[in-house]
């Protein structure tokens, strides 16, 4: 495995220990919500077949809280301010204007406002395909 292999790999294993942002735009990012899938699912049955782990994983000096948030000194900053208010009022419901990612849709608005007088004189031509249509196959 060369330099670069490794250091990806290196990536992909610190990426499923959190889910590290620096993989949006790559293939690591859907794998985030799979292995989150998969690790509920494999969690819950280990539980339901008494396989042991610490209850108390959250607010432990050396658990979750203490390793990925502010520490289990200050627990109660989780629920402080909470839903108050609610980000579905203030700033409020926001919509994604196109199938991709929020930061690429000025991109998108300024491809589609460049686009739009060429594509709308494609629409107004008829255009005639030189392939004959055939039926489709019954075999999928």
């Amino acid at each position: 495995m060369g330099l670069a292999a490794r250091s990806v790999a290196l990536g992909l294993a610190a990426t499923q220990s959190s889910g590290l942002r620096l993989q949006f735009g790559y293939d690591a990012k859907p794998y985030h919500a799979g292995m989150a899938a998969r690790s509920g699912f494999l969690s819950a049955r280990l539980a339901a077949a008494d396989f042991g782990g610490a209850p108390d994983f959250l607010g432990n000096q050396i658990g979750f809280h203490a390793a990925y948030a502010f520490g289990a000194e200050r627990l109660s900053a989780v629920t402080q301010d909470w839903g108050v208010p609610w980000q579905i009022v203030s700033p409020g419901l926001t919509l994604k204007a196109y199938p991709c990612c929020t930061a690429g849709h000025p991109v998108a608005s300024l491809g589609i406002d460049y686009t739009g007088p060429v594509f709308a004189r494609m629409r107004s031509k008829r255009s005639h395909s030189p392939i004959h249509p055939a039926p489709m196959p019954h075999w999928w």
